[in-house]
């Protein structure tokens, strides 16, 4: 059915649409539309009937990046060939240029000696030292290194041998999905090296195997992505510790891809090994960012707590303001107190109650009823937010004076221990942080945001947590990717990690807003397509656009 289809109905409306195409063209209606190259047969594959033809042209550009091809052609049950369609496009850029020579004379290299050429070159290769002569090859250097690898030894005279037109196309084909590769890695990091290195084994699979070409699957495909984005994500560049184990782990599978024969066994082998390892660094990465988020989520709501507290004791310091040690302690020390407790029990609680209370009575707003009982309940909050058994004791005899009176000088002066109050680490902050101001302390002005910056601002609030970013360090020009793992909706706090799920940044979304006005930093968009897919598209649309047919412009009225 779908054979008559094709041949009585298909056919018959191509006229057709040719009148429709030009009549659109006309009119100035996407005039730089073009049409997909029907692939030429080339080998000894029998061509089938005009369907196959129709739906091979639609293959170049998602052949490469789509699932594997098995649809069948008519009455072959043949797979579709993407290779051939490639081949096409190419052969058709090749025309389109001009002083373009063809083939040189002499018999055409055999399978095997091409594959002795390419192990020769990769031992050659592998001997040198430098790092520019283990970089990306291209096709016209891939071809000439070919060349004199397999002329090697013979005399001047002796008949040369050459690639024929499926390897050379094989070639370049395997060439400009490196170069297209290549361009895909962000500056900086190790991905470009180890594709390098990685050329010449991929390409011996692929002469070896057209799968390569066909499958999307492909244990080859599969490798040189994994190893790719492996090293283009988790790799920075840096002699740092973290990335040795896996840099060592990529170096090796690229070492034994280049040592053993081409095979699907042997990539299916070193795809296990990389997925395993990789396996291992995600989950720790997830882990450890667990950790970060719920330490940052902790702060955000100590924080709150913190602010809480502060309002409740500026509305008792409005009324009765203290002074020297009794206000270093309720303005710090007893501030966290007040804000611990309401994290634990809540505003409502009867323990909250409870501190406010004692507030109220060390500010003599209410009647103290016991004053040993008091300093007990002091010392005891005191505890509870880190402060050593005898610091607390000190401060709280200090301040109330209960039962007998200690010698003099027993006890430090009440200058001395509120230096040491202010001194003194407030509750959730880092041993490295700078000390934080006082909860009563009005907050720095903070520059007024611009309207773009607004707009940037809104925006980032509707992200997704695990949105990527991209920072660039203006000295270096080095690229250091970040992802948004949470931020607060109330406060705007932001916590950035990286691809290993290390604690980076802890900015706010006003200060990111300001990076990414600034042109400082960047959202990096979700990528439906893996790099190597991105590589695929980038390679035929290279050569669709190189075979288009140049179209005059329509005139200038024409057009809306």
């Amino acid at each position: 059915l779908l054979q008559h289809f094709d041949q009585w109905v298909i056919q018959a409306l191509a006229p057709m649409y040719d009148v429709i195409n030009a009549h659109l063209q006309g009119d100035g209606i996407l005039p730089q539309l073009r049409s997909i190259p029907i692939p030429r047969h080339v080998g000894k594959r029998s061509r089938p009937v005009a369907s196959s033809g129709a739906a091979a042209a639609s293959e170049p550009a998602a052949a490469p990046t789509g699932a594997p091809h098995t649809g069948v052609s008519a009455g072959s049950g043949a797979p579709i060939e993407v290779l051939e369609s490639l081949r096409d496009l190419l052969a058709r850029q090749r025309a389109s240029q001009s002083g373009v020579s063809g083939q040189a004379a002499g018999r055409a290299a055999s399978e095997q000696e091409l594959q002795s050429a390419l192990g020769a070159l990769q031992q050659h290769l592998a001997q040198l030292t430098d790092q520019a002569g283990r970089e990306l090859r291209s096709a016209a250097r891939l071809r000439e290194e070919l060349l004199a690898q397999l002329n090697a030894g013979k005399p001047g005279d002796a008949p040369r041998t050459r690639l024929s037109d499926e390897q050379s196309d094989k070639v370049e084909l395997v060439a400009r999905l490196f170069e297209q590769l290549g361009q895909q890695l962000q500056r900086g990091g190790n991905a470009r090296q180890l594709l390098g290195d990685l050329q010449l084994p991929v390409l011996r699979m692929a002469v070896t195997d057209r799968g390569f070409f066909e499958q999307r699957e492909h244990p080859a495909r599969r490798l040189l992505d994994t190893v790719t984005a492996a090293a283009n994500d988790w790799l920075d560049g840096s002699d740092d510790e973290s990335n040795r184990p896996l840099a060592s782990k990529l170096e090796q599978l690229v070492a034994r891809a280049s040592r053993e024969p081409p095979s699907a066994g042997l990539y299916t082998t070193l795809l296990a090994d990389i997925e395993h390892h990789l396996a291992l660094l995600t989950r720790k990465a997830q882990a450890a960012e667990r950790r970060h988020v719920e330490a940052a989520q902790g702060r955000e709501r100590l924080d709150q707590a913190r602010h809480r507290a502060g309002e409740l004791m500026a509305e008792r310091f409005a009324l009765s303001p203290p002074r020297g040690l009794l206000r270093a302690l309720l303005d710090r020390a007893w501030s966290d107190v007040l804000a611990l407790t309401l994290l634990r029990h809540g505003e409502d609680s009867e323990a909250f109650d409870t501190q406010l209370a004692i507030t109220d009575q060390l500010l003599g707003r209410l009647p103290v009823g016991d004053r040993r009982q008091l300093q007990a309940e002091v010392e005891a909050g005191l505890q509870r937010i880190g402060m050593h058994a005898e610091e607390a004791v000190q401060v709280a005899q200090r301040l109330l004076g209960a039962g007998a009176p200690d010698p003099v000088g027993e006890l430090p002066s009440a200058t001395d221990l509120a230096l040491r109050l202010k001194q003194h680490q407030r509750l959730g902050e880092l041993q490295s942080a700078p000390p934080q101001k006082s909860a009563l302390a009005p907050p720095a002005a903070a520059p007024e945001p611009s309207p773009r910056e607004r707009d940037i601002e809104q925006h980032l609030r509707q992200l997704p947590f695990g949105s990527w970013f991209e920072f660039v360090d203006p000295a270096s020009g080095r690229i250091a990717r970040r992802k948004l793992a949470w931020y607060s909706p109330v406060s705007g706090h932001c916590l950035l990690v990286s691809q290993r799920g290390q604690r980076g940044e802890e900015t706010s979304l006003a200060q990111l807003a300001r990076e990414v006005a600034s042109g400082r930093a960047c959202e990096v968009p979700a990528q439906p397509e893996s790099l190597l897919d991105r590589a695929w598209r980038s390679l035929t649309g290279s050569l669709r656009q190189a075979t288009a047919p140049r179209r005059h412009a329509p005139p200038e009225d024409a057009h809306r």
